[in-house]
């Protein structure tokens, strides 16, 4: 079996875009172990609905890509991403 490591994608709370392009908001990180992820990142889209995601990938499903993947920070003074200081 040929095992890999998928690049470090969500590095703390902020506005990112899913591969689908929506905006979502991280609003934590955790170490701890849940639903099959070491590192996790908690959070939100516009709508409010609430998902986590791999901080590894930014994935929603462990086994495979998503629409719902988170894949780089939004940026700056996108439309509802925060503006650059």
């Amino acid at each position: 079996m040929t095992h890999f490591t998928l690049p470090l994608i969500v590095d703390g709370p902020g506005t990112y875009v899913t591969r689908g392009g929506d905006l979502v908001t991280v609003e934590a990180i955790s170490t701890h172990r849940s639903y099959g992820y070491q590192n996790r990142a908690d959070g939100h889209y516009s709508n409010g609905i609430r998902e986590t995601w791999s901080c590894r990938g930014g994935r929603v499903l462990p086994y495979g890509e998503s629409c719902n993947d988170i894949v780089s920070k939004a940026a700056a003074g996108a439309p509802g991403a925060p503006m650059a200081r």
